[in-house]
C-alpha cells in the first residue's frame, strides 16, 4: 500500500495501531500541558519580581526625586545669599571695593571649623554687611556672631541683625540673650564694646 501525504501516513498509523496512536498522542498532551503549567509559572514568577521591581523602582524615584529637590533648593538658598552679600557690598559705602569671594572663603573657613551652615554664615554677613561696618570689621566679628548665634540657638541672620543694631546703639537683641554690654566703653566705641561683650 502506498503511503503519500501526512494525513494519509495518520490514517495508515491508526489503522495499524489506534491505541498505541492514542497513547501517544495523550502522552504528547500531557507533556505539552506540564510544560506549559511550569511556563504560567514562571510567568506568574516573573510578573511578581517585576511587581517588587517596579515598586523599588518607584521608591528610589521617590527618594531621588527628594533628594533633587533638596538640593536644588540648598543651590537656590546659596545663590540667593550670595546676590544679597554681593548687594551689601555695593551699597554700603564702607564697604566699597570688597571683594564676595574673600567672604565666601571666609565663610567656608568658619563652617570647615564650626559645622555652622556656609550658606547661613554668607546670609548673615550680607545682612550685618547692611549696617555700618567696615570690611576689617566684618571679617573680624563674624566668628564671633557664628559663635554667638550657635551658642544661643539664634538664626545666623536674626544674630547678624542684633548685632548690627548694638553697632546701630540699640542693645536690646543682645542684652535679651544675656549678653553683658560694658555700657562706659559702648558710649566711646560701640564696634569695640560689642566684640569684646561677644568674644567673652
Amino acid at each position: 500500500m502506498a503511503v503519500g501525504g501526512l494525513s494519509e501516513r495518520l490514517a495508515f498509523i491508526l489503522e495499524l495501531d489506534a491505541d498505541g496512536a492514542l497513547s501517544g498522542f495523550r502522552r504528547v498532551g500531557d507533556t505539552a500541558e506540564r510544560e506549559l503549567g511550569k511556563a504560567d509559572n514562571r510567568l506568574d514568577k516573573l510578573g511578581g519580581r517585576m511587581q517588587v521591581a517596579g515598586v523599588g523602582a518607584l521608591a528610589f524615584a521617590g527618594v531621588a526625586g527628594r533628594a533633587l529637590f533638596s538640593f536644588a533648593e540648598q543651590s537656590e538658598d546659596a545663590n540667593l545669599s550670595q546676590l544679597k552679600l554681593q548687594n551689601s557690598l555695593s551699597n554700603n559705602p564702607r564697604l566699597a571695593g570688597e571683594n564676595a569671594d574673600a567672604y565666601l572663603e571666609l565663610a567656608d573657613a568658619i563652617q570647615g571649623k564650626t559645622a555652622a551652615d556656609g550658606d547661613a554664615i554668607v546670609a548673615g554677613m550680607a545682612m550685618l554687611g547692611t549696617f555700618k561696618v567696615t570690611g576689617d570689621q566684618l571679617r573680624e566679628i563674624t566668628p564671633l556672631v557664628v559663635d554667638y548665634a550657635r551658642k544661643f540657638g539664634v538664626d545666623m541672620v536674626d544674630s547678624n541683625a542684633a548685632v548690627g543694631k548694638a553697632l546701630d546703639g540699640s542693645l536690646g537683641a543682645l542684652k535679651r540673650n544675656g549678653v553683658s554690654i560694658d555700657e562706659n566703653l559702648f558710649k566711646t566705641d560701640r564696634y569695640a564694646a560689642v566684640t569684646e561683650a561677644l568674644r567673652s
